[in-house]
């Protein structure tokens, strides 16, 4: 039995609401959006969406290395890591706006391109979130993110509990959350882009070694750029918390049926 099979089930004129709902949302954000999801690498003509929390730092940074042609490639120092445009002209990728464009990145989403990307089991990838925006460190603006739509004053060393985190993901409409806690299935455009391969971050050697095989791009030069979340995490914020759970699986209920968790 999947998680999924624990959440009470919307009707389909609810779905059907709330899918057109999201998509109006994401249309009027489709710039911010491309620009922060799309990664093409022109060399391979492989494509891939972008899913924070499921493997996204690494995957990143092998198709960085990859259009530099260098392996070993890192940012440097005071370049805001591998999610920021490179100093280096050889390994920055296409800008989705400025040097793709909508109608060539539709047109590359619909097939004309390698589409990938990975997801995770959307109850850790909730937990992670938190942990990592909202716990790890004070100063990261995505708290303030978290606090304005809660109505409160921006304040980095306010707390922020797990209960505030959720109910503020419950009161914004799924197309405009911060993307490291949209619900994977926009993320990854689930019903508008034609996928190659959707791999699982549960299954990642395997799943990447198709992708490689598949996609003709080379194996060297993925590395391991996430932040573990410490293993008590679950037990921390679940343990004896039924009613967090619900919470969870009732946000992600699409992400868990349709990529089967």
């Amino acid at each position: 039995m999947t998680l999924a099979s624990a959440a009470n089930r919307r009707s389909s004129t609810t779905n059907a609401e709330s899918d057109a709902t999201c998509g109006a949302a994401l249309l009027a954000a489709m710039p911010r959006f491309l620009g922060e999801t799309i990664q093409y690498v022109p060399a391979y003509n492989v494509l891939y969406l972008l899913n924070p929390k499921a493997a996204c730092s690494s995957l990143r940074l092998w198709l960085l290395r990859t259009q530099a042609r260098n392996p070993s490639w890192y940012p440097q120092p005071g370049e805001n890591g591998v999610h920021a445009v490179p100093n280096d002209p050889a390994a920055r990728l296409p800008d989705p706006q400025a040097d793709l464009g909508w109608h060539r990145a539709y047109g590359l989403l619909q097939g004309d391109a390698y589409v990938f990307s990975f997801v995770r089991n959307p109850v850790s990838r909730c937990l992670s979130a938190y942990y990592d925006k909202i716990v790890r460190v004070n100063q990261n603006p995505i708290r303030g993110e978290i606090q304005a739509i809660l109505g409160r004053n921006v304040d980095p060393d306010a707390a922020i509990t797990f209960d505030d985190y959720l109910t503020a993901i419950e009161a914004e409409v799924p197309a405009l959350q911060n993307n490291h806690w949209r619900p994977q299935h926009v993320n990854v455009l689930h019903g508008t882009a034609n996928h190659a391969l959707i791999g699982k971050v549960e299954n990642f050697n395997a799943d990447f070694a198709r992708l490689c095989e598949e996609s003709g791009m080379p194996p060297a030069g993925i590395g391991h750029e996430h932040k573990q979340a410490p293993n008590t995490l679950h037990e921390e914020l679940l343990g004896g918390r039924p009613d967090r759970l619900r919470r969870i699986v009732k946000l992600y209920e699409a992400d868990l049926e349709i990529f089967d968790y």
